[in-house]
């Protein structure tokens, strides 16, 4: 039926099933004006970013996102002073490893405390003594990065370390010499017996910068709804803000990757701890998070001089590599590799091998025994694991016996023998983004065409099925109409439209208008004379 140009249009809607909630034509997403830099740890911010959408909990609402304490022993506790927080603890289970006669009182009674302040401004770092019975802290001193402190606590605990041998003050160390965008830089805990022997490396822990951890909301096709981030401390993780409910989208799933510039290789120790024992230990962080360490002992016969402050390997010799290794974990692999010197000569036989893989089976503690694989001019290196059963050698956050390579060198240069144990697990915290992914909510529209009167016109119903929630319908090229339907009622709404585009469907000679949320009836009425 022909309908003149004195056509007078009406819209009803009615809602169906979920599809009940409405919202406008989604244009131009806005520019991300939020910035995450100025946050301190502990802080979030959340963005709704298509501000079309009606979202569940508010973008203000942490939804579950939170910090997670460095992880620890139960009778260890975080500092609770006003504006700090614990980035990582030292256990004191050297000196009972080591056969110290007071070694297990020490270990059993205190533990070290690494605290910094929640504004990232300051790179200080608290260490604190902590007597474990009441949580008092003994001793503490503030590090500024490159500093050291001398901690003297124990020795007026503990004035003899075993018989006969006089307790000496533990240095702590803030070193920057391994600190890149994403690490200040490492602590350390040395130690020297007698005063005389060492210094013996008691603990030492990478210390990561803030990260911001984000928790994108995005749709299947890529299109940004809403971000949530908050700003992880240092040796800190948070758990990301879980799914939300937007008007428009349903929830499919959620993937969590790394930070983008956390993958790579870098020093795991500075050189102030590793050159006088003549070894480099790098550690590479993997697309999948896990660490893998390398342990290098210098190449005797290299007749050049090699470089500890960066990651070259030239003129070292690799003996270990350790397995993948997840946060908080503890290597496994103790297959030591063969190998020659640039010279040419055997450095370590498949049977030197062998011998000091059997030793990480052996129930020993402490420096154990060790295979020498080289003893020539004056040069002797021996290499060793500790045994099976060393709690000492474990991130805190773990319950498994970790390994020590022990490694001794003796060198012409050298007065006595220098020997270094180094534990191979993975302390370092990563900080992850997790995206939770969407798609788009679907209806029917419906069109049928009436006369003035209600009555229906014959064969003038269309219909369309799958169609997106929110998307405005209408064959006229300068007005869209978007309906806002409630339980009964519905508004009608008209914006200007720049041409045609693919949100407008073509109707024929009629100008229907609908919305895509439910049932559309649009009632046209010819004009009585």
């Amino acid at each position: 039926m022909f309908l003149s140009r004195r056509v007078r249009r009406t819209l009803t809607t009615a809602t169906v099933g979920v599809l009940a909630a409405a919202c406008a034509v989604v244009g131009l997403l806005p520019a991300h004006a939020a910035d995450a830099s100025s946050l301190n740890v502990g802080e979030g911010l959340g963005t709704l970013i298509d501000t079309t959408q009606s979202v569940s909990p508010d973008m203000s609402d942490p939804n579950g996102a939170k910090l997670s304490q460095p992880m620890h022993v139960d009778s260890w506790s975080p500092t609770s002073a006003e504006g700090m927080y614990t980035v990582s603890y030292l256990g004191l289970g050297y000196f009972a490893f080591a056969g110290m006669s007071n070694g297990s009182a020490i270990a059993q009674q205190y533990f070290l405390r690494l605290s910094m302040k929640t504004d990232r401004s300051d790179e200080n770092v608290l260490a604190e003594l902590v007597r474990i019975s009441d949580n008092s802290v003994v001793e503490s001193h503030t590090l500024t990065p490159g500093s050291s402190a001398s901690l003297t606590g124990l020795v007026t605990a503990f004035p003899t370390i075993t018989t006969g041998v006089a307790n000496t003050p533990i240095t702590l160390t803030y070193s920057t010499a391994t600190a890149s965008d994403t690490t200040y830089g490492s602590i350390s805990a040395s130690w020297m017996y007698g005063g005389q022997l060492g210094p013996y490396t008691v603990g030492s822990t990478n210390l990561s910068k803030p990260q911001v951890s984000t928790t994108t909301y995005a749709t299947e096709d890529g299109k940004t709804l809403a971000t949530y981030e908050m700003m992880d401390g240092a040796g800190q993780t948070s758990t990301p803000s879980n799914p939300r409910e937007f008007s428009d989208y349903t929830y499919t799933r959620s993937v969590t990757t790394l930070a983008d510039s956390e993958e790579g290789t870098a020093l795991d120790r500075p050189a102030s701890d590793t050159q006088r024992f003549f070894i480099k230990i790098l550690r590479t962080i993997q697309s999948d998070g896990t660490v893998v360490k390398s342990l290098y002992v210098a190449d005797p016969t290299y007749t050049g001089t090699q470089n500890y402050e960066d990651t070259s390997t030239t003129g070292f010799i690799e003996v270990l590599r350790t397995n993948a290794m997840a946060s908080n974990s503890v290597n496994t692999n103790t297959d030591v590799l063969t190998s020659t010197t640039s010279t040419g000569e055997d450095f370590i036989t498949a049977d030197e091998a062998a011998q000091i893989k059997a030793l990480a089976t052996q129930p020993v503690e402490g420096f154990g025994h060790q295979v020498t694989i080289w003893d020539k001019d004056g040069y002797t290196i021996r290499l060793g694991f500790n045994g099976y059963n060393n709690l000492n050698v474990r991130p805190y956050s773990s319950t498994e016996a970790g390994k020590s390579l022990y490694v001794s060198t003796s060198t012409p240069e050298t007065n006595g023998t220098r020997s270094l144990a180094n534990p191979l697990y993975n302390d370092l915290v990563i900080p992850t983004n997790t995206t939770h992914y969407y798609t788009h909510k679907v209806g029917s529209v419906v069109v049928r065409y009436t006369d003035e009167d209600g009555n229906p016109l014959a064969d003038t119903v269309t219909s369309l099925s799958n169609v997106n929630t929110g998307t405005s319908y209408n064959t006229d090229t300068t007005t869209t109409t978007t309906t806002t339907p409630t339980e009964q009622t519905s508004e009608k709404k008209s914006q200007p439209l720049a041409k045609t585009g693919s949100n407008v469907l073509a109707l024929g000679a009629a100008a229907a208008a609908l919305s895509a949320l439910g049932i559309g009836v649009v009632a046209y009425r010819r004009m009585r004379a």
